[in-house]
């Protein structure tokens, strides 16, 4: 059986960094320092209104410059950083400001910029630095739910299936409860042998999504994964073939569908049944190099052996060097004392499927 598990590694989208400045009419400035470092915030506050965050951040720098004990310019200075999406340089301004002025306002912007950040890193795969950044997204705001998701979507990325659980977990209970985290709890679940909690969340996913083709295909994975462990075909089987059906018809690309419902039938007799789905899996996914092989070996099962020589080749034009391949071919010349493929004689063996 293919057993790839399909997960969602989706992480949500935090709200935008704003910065929220006085809108003056601001002129190069002249005079004294701090005169010239008040004009050249306004200025800078100005650039980053219409945008020009490139612009913005050369007047804050300037303003810094005459204004060394100012936490304002600091922290405009971050807020230009995080919109560029320079999170490391922005969260460092923004945490110095906050040191300089203690305003409580300024928790907000550094909790989103650590957001952010962690989601940066999240998508890099750098998952120990992005649990970093959701963890003092927490410290700062403990009600936060979508931090707890992505933080334990990364611990799920990590196989730390446990404290990714724990994890999704306090995110429901801080009223976040969309289709990525409760999918993913649900592997989750499955991961850690909750097998009967993990069925009941993807049949619940379905309830509100049914056109959900992971949650077909992982629901279906689970019951075929039954039918194995127990020999049980009535309900299992049946409704195994029915979700890794939906799952193909929603999404053709699960080529792994049609080989997995190919494995049903095979183990419960039916090899004509099986050939037909190994076929297409095949035809969605000509470089499946186990579609081609269980193929060989069921055509291998009804002796038809030009096709089981002509599935060998393809196999081994595709580079794979499974040991069943020569082993096929030897039982071959072995019966038939053949000594080479006749893959153009394929065709003779299709009255035997």
């Amino acid at each position: 059986m293919y057993s790839k598990c399909k997960c969602m590694r989706l992480v949500a989208i935090s709200c935008l960094l704003c910065l929220q400045g006085i809108h003056v009419l601001a002129q190069e400035p002249t005079g004294d320092p701090m005169r010239k470092g008040y004009n050249l915030l306004q200025l800078g506050q100005e650039a980053a209104e219409k945008g020009s965050l490139d612009d913005a951040i050369s007047f804050f720098e300037r303003s810094r410059d005459l204004l060394p004990d100012n936490g304002e310019v600091v922290y405009y200075l971050g807020i230009c950083h995080c919109r560029k999406g320079d999170y490391l340089t922005g969260i460092a301004l923004l945490e110095e400001s906050y040191e300089r002025t203690l305003d409580p306002d300024i928790l907000i912007p550094i909790k989103n910029a650590y957001f952010m950040n962690g989601l940066q890193y999240a998508r890099n795969k750098k998952y120990d630095d992005a649990k970093k950044s959701f963890n003092r997204v927490i410290e700062i705001d403990p009600h936060e739910g979508k931090a707890y998701f992505n933080r334990g979507v990364c611990f799920l990325a990590e196989n730390n299936y446990e404290s990714a659980l724990a994890d999704f977990d306090m995110a429901l209970e801080n009223d976040f409860s969309e289709l990525q985290l409760l999918f993913n709890k649900a592997v989750a679940l499955e991961k850690t042998g909750q097998i009967e909690a993990a069925m009941d969340m993807y049949k619940s996913i379905l309830q509100d999504k049914p056109l959900f083709a992971s949650a077909h295909y992982n629901l279906a994975k689970l019951q075929e994964e039954h039918i194995l462990e127990t020999g049980e075909y009535d309900r299992f089987a049946r409704d195994a073939v029915y979700h890794y059906q939906r799952a193909l018809e929603i999404d053709p690309s699960f080529y792994e569908a049609a080989f997995n419902i190919a494995n049903i039938y095979y183990t419960r007799g039916d090899v004509a049944v099986a050939i037909k789905w190994l076929k297409k899996c095949i035809e969605l996914n000509e470089d499946f190099g186990q579609g081609y092989l269980f193929l060989a070996k069921m055509y291998m099962e009804k002796d038809a052996y030009n096709n089981v020589l002509s599935q060998l080749e393809i196999l081994e034009e595709k580079g794979y060097t499974f040991p069943e391949i020569q082993q096929m071919r030897d039982k071959i010349y072995q019966i038939t004392g053949k000594s080479h493929s006749v893959r153009e004689a394929e065709n003779s063996d299709e009255d035997r499927q």
